[in-house]
């Protein structure tokens, strides 16, 4: 039994059964192996039972509180689910949910941070936004990039440089790569947006298969159909 396999009852109830199944796996040996009288071992039993239940609770009331205020789950991410982790709750400003707590309601429809609390389709109306606009494109992209998938410069990798360019007396100063890095994330939508014509093309002929499959089952069954009462009069004979 683990605390994880525990997690749709309420903390104190997690926390007795818990404690309680450690229980028995510390006073078996004690049954086995009796040492004094039994009411002296329940006695010291019950005693580290109440403990435990007591620490077991707080421990863990103290570290989702210290959650709920900073979360460190980018810290155990991956290089591009951090990125996209951070981009939903930095760039797009989705922030960490507590169930209830922060759902709106006419009697508390002000979070403790002051903002305004919006329901859990609300936010995630936020992050299909950012996809139907264009915006969850480029860290995508940097994701694709980074991994080698597309053609392109991370900016994680390679951090943006000034090249001083000669133009007559003057010298203008480009950032080369954020442009390079621009101009690849919009090499690869276009070809992400090429790769959609043949694809629709496959799906069409899918489906004009599958019509063409269930057409000729609708036919096998006409022919047998008509086939059955000569094949009973054959039989009767």
């Amino acid at each position: 039994v683990t605390w994880l396999l525990t997690s749709n009852k309420d903390t104190q109830d997690r926390a007795t059964y818990i404690i309680d199944m450690a229980l028995a796996i510390l006073t078996g040996p004690l049954l086995e192996n009796p040492q004094g009288s039994l009411s002296e071992a329940s006695k010291i039993a019950q005693s580290w039972k109440s403990k435990a239940n007591s620490l077991l609770v707080e421990t863990y009331i103290n570290t989702r509180t210290e959650f709920f205020t900073c979360q460190n789950t980018s810290d155990y991410l991956g290089c591009a689910s951090k990125r996209m982790y951070l981009f939903v709750r930095k760039t797009l400003g989705v922030p960490f949910n507590k169930g209830l707590e922060d759902h709106p309601t006419p009697q508390e429809p002000i979070a403790a941070d002051g903002s305004r609390k919006q329901t859990i389709g609300s936010w995630i109306g936020i992050i299909y936004e950012s996809l139907r606009n264009g915006q969850l494109h480029e860290p995508l992209m940097e994701c694709l990039a980074e991994a080698g998938l597309v053609a392109g410069v991370s900016p994680v990798d390679k951090p943006v440089t000034n090249e001083v360019i000669p133009n007559g007396n003057d010298s203008v100063v480009a950032h080369t790569n954020d442009s390079v890095h621009q101009q690849s994330i919009n090499d690869a939508v276009q070809r992400l947006s090429i790769s959609e014509s043949p694809r629709k093309d496959s799906i069409e002929d899918a489906v004009r298969k599958h019509s063409i499959d269930v057409a000729t089952i609708a036919e096998d069954g006409e022919q047998r159909a008509s086939l059955s009462p000569a094949h009973g009069s054959l039989t009767s004979l």
